[in-house]
């Protein structure tokens, strides 16, 4: 079931948008502002998580009795007809694991935690560009269309243009930018990867267009650390609203972000023939650990306040933006 008109009130119009820009980058090596550790925790809160791997698995006992059928056969015939079955065996794909276990790739939060900058802020004073920059929209593209779920979504900041014809946006100069007509600068945050700490596993959903993968359910737990280097308090606000935590601060909500396969739309079980919801997890930043260095030390969460408050302070960020919310109406996942 589709609601979409619930958010077709979103009147916004092509217009240009102010980007804030540094004219050389920030200083990677002498000592400033916050160098600290920032232990994270992500919890699954949809039915699924999916990261895939990039491989695919193949069903162990099916394998094993086509390859036996295989080894009996006493034709050729015999042998090209267990030969073919091998091609319909279903590939399952592989959720990300580091030394066989399962976990969020610190690049996926760190694309989640760039796109919620990019993407909730809007207006006069934004920090960033679009990474990956197609033009503003000049209409909300049609229900079926792609990428009609992201329009709606986000549809204050799609219409906007983002120029910016020298130097580096505030975000760049925080998290890198590989170059692209500017010199490459390395980031001053580093995402490392999460581990699953609770005690749940893998779960093989074979979804619709008979799509098999390899999810983690709701309940899910990873912990895992993201390193901040040299960063002024706004910079680490920016962070943190990155990772939702002004919900939590301004607006007691929990701090939902989209992340992984599928967060846009439902899916559907085969066996049950139900809709499914992917790609919706909390992430609670639980400690703080200084580098002897650090200009800045506070209590957790005195910094998570007073750098968000900097941050709304000096960009055009929306307070307590809530992109699951509205994924949720445009596209309830419960019948």
């Amino acid at each position: 079931m589709l609601v979409v008109d619930r958010v077709e009130t979103c009147r916004a119009s092509p217009r240009r948008a102010t980007v804030a820009v540094r004219e050389t980058a920030t200083d990677r090596i002498h000592v400033k502002g916050v160098t600290a550790r920032l232990r994270v925790r992500v919890t699954v809160v949809s039915d699924y998580l999916f990261i895939g791997s990039g491989r695919f698995l193949v069903p162990w006992e099916e394998l094993r009795k086509v390859v036996g059928a295989i080894v009996r056969a006493t034709r050729v015939e015999q042998v090209l007809y267990h030969g073919s079955r091998v091609r319909g065996l279903r590939r399952v794909k592989e959720f990300y694991s580091v030394g066989g276990k399962p976990a969020i790739p610190g690049s996926s939060l760190k694309g989640a935690v760039r796109s919620r900058i990019e993407l909730a802020s809007t207006g006069d004073r934004v920090p960033a560009v679009f990474l990956y920059d197609s033009g503003a929209l000049k209409a909300l593209p049609e229900v079926g269309v792609h990428g009609w779920r992201h329009a709606r979504i986000w549809c204050e900041s799609v219409f906007e243009e983002r120029v910016r014809k020298t130097g580096y946006t505030v975000l760049e100069d925080i998290m890198g930018v590989a170059g692209g007509g500017f010199e490459a600068i390395g980031s001053r945050v580093y995402f490392g990867d999460l581990k699953l700490v609770s005690r749940h596993s893998y779960e093989v959903v074979v979804l619709d267009h008979n799509e098999a993968v390899q999810a983690m359910p709701r309940g899910s737990v990873f912990e895992g650390e993201i390193l901040v280097q040299n960063l002024e308090m706004d910079e680490l606000g920016l962070l943190f609203y990155g990772l939702a935590q002004d919900k939590r601060l301004y607006c007691n909500r929990d701090p939902l972000m989209l992340l992984g396969a599928f967060k846009y739309r439902c899916r559907v079980r085969q066996d049950t023939g139900k809709r499914v919801e992917f790609g919706v997890v909390r992430v609670d930043v639980v400690g703080v650990e200084y580098a002897p260095w650090s200009r800045v030390k506070l209590p957790l969460h005195e910094l998570l306040r007073r750098s968000l408050g900097e941050a709304f302070n000096n960009y055009s960020l929306r307070k307590c933006f809530d992109e699951v919310e509205r994924k949720r109406m445009i596209e309830p996942c419960r019948d």
